[in-house]
């Protein structure tokens, strides 16, 4: 097969230095692909963020969107998976502090406190 063992170390030499520039790569693609396919994700997420911020904004009535809608629409996002039911969770848990928060300032204007 080799005529001799210098042929042979060359050879051997040739399959390694040409294995590895590949594996490197196919890991450095991977990585990239990864890298990307993350942020596709995020510009997903907060893009959605966005609508249901105005979503919630005009549904209940809002003028400026409050900190506390977009906590809560931030934790939502944090979530693995959104499905409906998480959605419509998502509407009763900022019915309830929306109309918290108006009852608050309700109860101020009736007693005079700005």
């Amino acid at each position: 097969m080799y005529n001799n063992t210098r042929t042979y170390i060359q050879d051997n030499n040739l399959r390694r230095s040409h294995q590895n520039p590949l594996t490197s790569t196919t890991t450095t693609n991977q990585k990239n692909f990864m890298m990307k396919d993350k942020l596709i994700n995020y510009q997903k997420r907060e893009k959605l963020k966005g609508l249901l911020i105005t979503k919630f904004m005009k549904k209940y009535g809002i003028k400026n969107p409050e900190a506390i809608l977009e906590e809560e629409i931030s934790k939502f996002l944090l979530g693995e998976k959104l499905t409906d039911g998480d959605l419509k969770n998502l509407d009763s848990k900022l019915k309830k502090i929306i109309s918290d928060v108006k009852q608050d300032e309700t109860n101020k204007k009736e007693i005079g406190i700005k």
